[in-house]
């Protein structure tokens, strides 16, 4: 029994190329890294050292803290910016995951039950 090839016509075929699938894929796999990644940065960026460090009712103590504690206070700022430019990467990854499949795809009218797969690309 032989089958049919997918019709590269056909909007509604589930069928992608592997190099789609394997970028996808990788796409998806530097999101979850990244958003790991993010978790623990900014946790310890935000909860480990400022909010040791800072006093909001106590200026003087803020600013001796921040003296005293200089290397923590480099740390926490490489961290943030880390954060940063690691977001940058997370946003990237999820459009590549989640872009439609087609320049030109349309999205089958509601109700039809196909929307899904004439709007995205989903395996």
């Amino acid at each position: 029994m032989t089958t049919a090839a997918p019709s590269t016509t056909d909007p509604l075929s589930t069928a992608s190329p592997v190099t789609t699938d394997t970028t996808r894929r990788s796409a998806a796999l530097w999101a979850g890294l990244g958003y790991a990644a993010l978790f623990g940065l900014a946790i310890f960026a935000n909860f480990g050292v400022r909010t040791r460090l800072v006093d909001p009712d106590d200026p003087a103590a803020t600013l001796a803290n921040l003296a005293a504690n200089e290397s923590l206070v480099r740390l926490s700022m490489a961290a943030f910016a880390l954060v940063f430019v690691i977001d940058i990467v997370v946003a990237w990854a999820l459009y590549v995951v989640l872009r439609p499949e087609g320049r030109g795809a349309r999205c089958s009218p509601p109700g039809s039950g196909s929307a899904t797969r004439s709007c995205w690309a989903w395996p």
